[in-house]
């Protein structure tokens, strides 16, 4: 069947505290994370954006501005998974070159750990998503974080009708929503 890529939400969440999570990068509407002092990792259906710029530590959604330890950068190179779907957003991640390096922020710790997180672990989104279910035009100011649970892959298909890929996708949320 057809798939959509959804809106992005953080329906619950609230207003993250000004520099948790400086990792953070704004894209001209889609979120990265700084990976390396000079890569970020995005999804690959955001590889249509046509804008170069972006922001690593951004904390208010104000494009091309910087506040506090936010750095902006360019983008030189995009690479798109080799094996991504737009059908399916299987392997739905793209790897970014900046020009420069990030001097002033630390990249995220990565998970090395195959066999994590667990399912019910405790998962922490953030973003400027939507704040209401279906709420477009209802979007934050301020990065919002929300806590969501890890939901195993026998769950998450039968919500999403066996459409989850067990070894390159991951569903988190929360009981009723």
């Amino acid at each position: 069947h057809e798939h959509e890529v959804a809106e992005s939400r953080i329906v619950g969440g609230s207003a993250a505290s000004v520099g948790e999570y400086l990792y953070f990068v704004s894209w001209n509407g889609c979120a990265a994370s700084l990976i390396a002092e000079d890569i970020i990792l995005s999804a690959a259906h955001c590889a249509g954006i046509g804008s170069n710029s972006v922001i690593v530590g951004a904390h208010q959604k104000w494009w091309g501005q910087t506040s506090g330890d936010a750095e902006s950068r360019t983008i030189s190179e995009r690479r798109v998974h080799p094996d991504y779907s737009g059908s399916t957003f299987a392997n739905d991640f793209i790897v970014m070159k900046l020009t420069e390096p990030v001097t002033h922020i630390d990249p995220v710790m990565l998970n090395r750990d195959d066999a994590s997180p667990d399912d019910g672990e405790m998962l922490t989104a953030i973003g400027f998503g939507s704040l209401r279910e279906g709420g477009l035009g209802f979007s934050p100011r301020y990065l919002q974080e929300v806590d969501l649970q890890k939901v195993s892959q026998e769950q998450c298909n039968t919500e999403y009708d066996g459409d989850i890929l067990e070894d390159v996708m991951m569903c988190a949320g929360v009981e009723g929503g």
